[in-house]
This record gives C-alpha cells, sequence and structure tokens, in this order.
C-alpha cells in the first residue's frame, strides 16, 4: 500500500517516539521521557494506573533508591503504527529484563508484553496520550547455577498472582509495591476489547 508522504514521516516520528520512552526510561532522563506524553497523558501497566507525570515521578522514587547492582532495561521490537490524522495508534513487542536479588540470590528476570498506545499530533509534536500494557508471559532464573530457586519463586507460592506477570508482580511486590490485579492478558476478551477501543479511536480522528 502506499500512502502519502506526510503518514509516512508521522509513522516514522511516532517510531522514534516509542523508541526513545525506552531508552529515556532506562538512562533516567526524566526530561526525555516526559517529552514522550501530552501533558493530560495516562498510563496503565502492573504497578501504576496513573498520570504519566505521576508515573515519572514514581519512577524517579524508584531509581532513586535502586541498589548497587541492580539493572533494568526495556526492549522494543516489532513496532506497528497506524496513523488517521492528528491521531496515531502504535503496538510494539517489549521486554523487560532485570537483574537484581533478593535474600542473597542474584537473578535475571524476563518479561514479554506489548504496549498498545494512543497518540496524537498537537501542535507539530507527536505524543503519547493514553499507554495500557498487555502481558504474555515471564520467566526468572538465579545467575548462579550454584544458587537454588527461592521458596518464593514455587509455583504454590507464585498462584496468588496473574499467571502472566507472577514473577514481576512477585517482585514488585518484594518491594513493597502493590500491583493492580485487573491485569490485561495475551488472547484474553480485555486484550480483544483494548483493541477495538484502539481502533476505533483512530477512526474517530478529524
Amino acid at each position: 500500500m502506499e500512502y502519502p508522504d506526510h503518514a509516512v514521516n508521522d509513522r516514522r516520528l511516532i517510531e522514534e517516539l516509542v523508541y526513545k520512552w525506552a531508552l529515556a526510561r532506562d538512562s533516567d532522563d526524566w526530561e526525555a521521557l516526559s517529552q514522550c506524553f501530552h501533558t493530560d497523558a495516562d498510563i496503565k501497566i502492573s504497578w501504576i494506573r496513573a498520570t504519566a507525570e505521576t508515573f515519572i515521578a514514581r519512577s524517579r522514587e524508584m531509581a532513586a533508591n535502586r541498589a548497587s547492582g541492580m539493572h533494568m532495561k526495556h526492549h522494543i521490537t516489532n513496532n506497528w503504527v497506524e496513523v488517521n490524522g492528528n491521531r496515531g495508534f502504535s503496538r510494539c513487542n517489549a521486554v523487560l529484563l532485570i537483574r537484581d536479588q533478593a535474600e542473597g540470590v542474584w537473578f535475571d528476570f524476563e518479561g514479554h508484553f506489548r504496549f498498545f498506545d494512543r497518540l496524537e499530533k498537537r501542535d507539530g509534536r507527536w505524543g503519547i496520550v493514553n499507554r495500557t500494557a498487555v502481558y504474555d508471559k515471564d520467566l526468572l532464573n538465579p545467575m548462579s547455577s550454584a544458587d537454588q530457586p527461592l521458596e518464593a519463586w514455587s509455583e504454590a507460592a507464585l498462584a496468588r498472582f496473574p499467571q502472566e506477570a507472577k514473577f514481576l508482580y512477585w517482585w514488585f511486590a518484594n518491594k513493597g509495591i502493590e500491583c493492580d490485579r485487573a491485569l490485561i492478558t495475551a488472547y484474553s476478551d480485555a486484550e480483544k476489547q483494548l483493541l477495538s477501543s484502539c481502533k476505533s479511536w483512530l477512526g474517530e480522528s478529524n
């Protein structure tokens, strides 16, 4: 399918913005992170449902309390962008990588999910107005083969958490952060409803 030049450029700008979000978040560049959102934006992910401003403030607090050796990185891939006028809808795969320790055991966490982003171009600038995450699966392994998995990682201990993000929820709970149990997961009716809502919103653009 052929697209007018401005649509190609808009999709490219949105793709860059999505990548910018990840790098800014992981490098503690809070000014750059705030530039990814419009001022009235909100975000709905495992550990927070709030305004983008609140999300950034809470992220800064987490970064300030980061222990030595702890590391976090978001990998963004397969970004599919649709544009209609001054509205855009982006879906991408995301992998969250965390290295941390609990009870003296260092571990590597890997979480797979997707971001569904609604974006608007205002005064010539694209920004996210809503970001919602859909969770696929996660896993966690001790860094050293000499370390035994913690009892907290057993199926019985993790049963209280959503299956698709059980290790992520444990990680947050271990840090005293309660996650929302109303998680949107892969192939669920909630995901279908989210996709339908985003598509309808995109089609309403003037």
